[in-house]
């Protein structure tokens, strides 16, 4: 049983570094094989598919991440503290599991027709849900955002998934200081 667990853990982050390298349309079965050192037959076996792999590497590492961002946008009349940990909660998703933080962001971005925007998108949902819910519960603080709940949350998401990827990548230093400012940024734009 072991050897099992090793053969298909060794699959899927096979693939998944090679998704987030690479993207999902341009990595094949025989490459994924290849690296892995495996047969075709041995990933069939365990994934089904090259899209199989794809929505186990989503539920398992994205479950995780979703668990997080729920956590730290529980709304409990403190805006800038929410905010401040999503931003802590993102960018250290991408620094403790770099390859998927990216495949995700690129998913994100995929044409809507393709299978893997698909194959992602109910977590992509979940995770905007959670945004939505935050910055919903805050008008009761900031009337101001009434009836732009759904603006602020999706503009504060991509400044989280965006911060998060210029750090992973090297372009930002995401400190306490530079959380501070970003999170200060957004709302003073708020309360403006």
């Amino acid at each position: 049983m072991q050897d099992t667990l090793s053969t298909k853990d060794r699959i899927l982050e096979t693939a998944l570094r090679l998704f987030a390298a690479k993207g999902y349309e341009s990595v094949g079965i025989n490459e994924i094989v290849t690296e892995a050192g495996i047969t075709k037959p041995t990933l069939y076996y365990y994934c089904g598919s090259k899209l199989g792999l794809l929505k186990e590497i989503i539920n398992t590492h994205g479950e995780s991440f979703l668990n997080n961002v729920k956590h730290a946008a529980e709304y409990n009349h403190d805006l800038i503290k929410h905010l401040t940990d999503i931003l802590k909660t993102e960018a250290d998703a991408a620094v403790s599991d770099p390859y998927f933080f990216r495949l995700h962001r690129v998913l994100a971005s995929a044409a809507t027709e393709t299978e893997a925007y698909a194959a992602h998108k109910n977590l992509q949902d979940r995770i905007n849900s959670c945004f939505l819910e935050l910055f919903t519960a805050s008008t009761m603080e900031f009337g101001n955002m009434r009836g732009s709940e759904a603006l602020y949350s999706r503009t504060f998401r991509y400044i989280a998934d965006s911060a998060s990827l210029a750090a992973l990548n090297g372009e930002l230093i995401m400190n306490d200081d530079t959380v501070y400012k970003i999170v200060h940024s957004f709302m003073y734009g708020i309360s403006n």
